[in-house]
């Protein structure tokens, strides 16, 4: 899910949704300062973890570079296995191809 599209109504977007066995957020830096959405998405993690779903978050940025307003939500980011993607060159990109 692009979280830009949900800014503004995570609650209601989100609300019974956590019973799902996987989710996909990207663009965490969208909601980024908005309390009610940072609320929404902490509240949501806490209840899609306690029932046993896997959440995946991409961003700009690592959870402390990101200007989160709710240390909890913050902390929550920091505890998720994080992995930092860099560009790739020319060789690179023919490795993948490969």
């Amino acid at each position: 899910l692009p979280l830009r599209t949900l800014a503004g109504r995570m609650a209601d977007a989100l609300h019974g949704q956590e019973r799902a066995a996987l989710f996909c957020f990207y663009g965490v830096e969208a909601i980024a300062g908005k309390r009610e959405d940072e609320v929404a998405l902490f509240h949501f993690h806490n209840a899609a973890r306690a029932a046993g779903a896997r959440v995946v978050y991409a961003a700009s940025a690592m959870p402390a570079a990101l200007p989160l307003v709710l240390p909890d939500l913050r902390s929550r980011l920091e505890q998720c296995t994080r992995i930092a993607l860099e560009p790739l060159d020319e060789a690179g990109r023919r490795e993948v191809l490969r």
